[in-house]
């Protein structure tokens, strides 16, 4: 009797474990809402950021990286990295000259129940302007909840709370954010078989996100913005005063055996002092999927912005793409684009007509 109760307290046991990995691999993005305010000061005065994906400005609008990857360790626990990174000339007309940005977050997430976590590490910033450079610490703590989103798509909902310190060149700032995280976990299988149709099809549903070169080009004078980003440009720095890059995220809608809707977003909005500066950056193209994994695309282009004590304005233009997709890592697609657009001028604007040139890699999660 003894030897059969251990027998049932061991496989319970098993049981429990087997039911307590709550982790998988997973790559995803995050945008939300962030108060940014400088630390150890009574003062009231605070930025207020909401970007998607995510707005991250070491020194100037720092917050958390958008693109993160969770990595599990043990039954219960799993580490979790996130990363932004962007190099730049001419940003903005408050950031004259070269300026690297780069954040890189690790911590450790650990399931309090399947679904609701709690998390805690670190994070570090690391700023170069004008030759000058400077890494800022800092502590980061969380608690979330984790459900299924859409079609093979996870979704999470956090709040979080970052601390960095004072360094020789920037402030001490704490920042307190709640934000939407969706992700892909990696390896995994389909839970439904593939439409009888699937396998004529060059395109499938998909999101994705992308980064990488951009070069805008001011029609008759100013400044040119050349930059590197990790995820894309976008139009986060379009509300500082400087054109915007193709859309960060975008999805694939098939429509025929060979073609697909490609519509594109992102959107920033800065509040500070009272006065708040809003900025929609969206795109809408056709792909045609030519031969293999490669494909050509043609569509329009919509940014729009509004700022206090002024009204609406849009921007429009064209754009057109050639690129080349591919298998990426398990459960992730990839592609590489050369994406070029071109934005009329708006005379109530101090945007001038820009022509952008893009070298873009994108990483694309299927739906289903």
């Amino acid at each position: 009797m003894q030897r059969t109760l251990a027998m049932l307290a061991l496989i319970a046991s098993v049981a429990t474990t087997a039911q307590a990995q709550t982790w998988h691999s997973e790559f995803g993005v995050q945008s939300g809402y962030s108060r940014i305010k400088l630390a150890g000061t009574n003062t009231s005065d605070h930025i207020d950021v909401f970007g998607v994906p995510g707005i991250n400005l070491p020194g100037v609008l720092p917050g958390g990286a958008s693109l993160f990857a969770i990595l599990p360790w043990k039954n219960k626990i799993a580490f979790e990295t996130s990363l932004s990174a962007l190099q730049g000339n001419a940003l903005s007309p408050a950031l004259p000259g070269d300026a690297t940005f780069f954040n890189l977050g690790v911590r450790g997430d650990y399931a309090i129940t399947p679904k609701f976590y709690a998390a805690a590490g670190g994070a570090v910033n690391w700023i170069e302007s004008t030759g000058q450079h400077e890494t800022q610490l800092g502590i980061d703590a969380a608690v979330g909840y984790r459900f299924g989103f859409v079609r093979g798509l996870r979704g999470r909902i956090e709040a979080s709370a970052q601390f960095y310190g004072k360094s020789d060149l920037l402030s001490p700032v704490d920042i307190y954010a709640v934000e939407f995280g969706v992700s892909k976990q990696l390896g995994a299988r389909s839970r439904t078989s593939a439409p009888p149709r699937a396998s004529t099809r060059a395109w499938q549903p998909m999101l994705g996100v992308q980064g990488g070169y951009t070069r805008s080009h001011s029609v008759g004078g100013g400044a040119d913005l050349t930059a590197v980003s990790v995820p894309g440009l976008g139009g986060s720095v379009t509300v500082l005063g400087t054109p915007a890059g193709p859309p960060i995220v975008f999805a694939i809608l098939p429509i025929g055996r060979k073609i697909a809707v490609e519509p594109g977003l992102d959107l920033s909005r800065i509040q500070t002092s009272g006065t708040t500066v809003f900025g929609a950056n969206a795109s809408a193209r056709l792909n045609y999927a030519v031969s293999g994994g490669w494909y050509g695309a043609l569509g329009a282009n919509l940014v729009y912005i509004k700022a206090t004590g002024a009204g609406g304005e849009t921007v429009t233009g064209m754009n057109l793409a050639w690129g080349y997709r591919f298998p990426f890592s398990s459960g992730l697609g990839g592609r590489f684009e050369i994406d070029y657009s071109m934005l009329r001028k708006n005379d109530n604007l101090p945007l001038p007509a820009t022509n952008t040139l893009g070298l873009q890699f994108g990483a694309t999660m299927p739906l289903r």
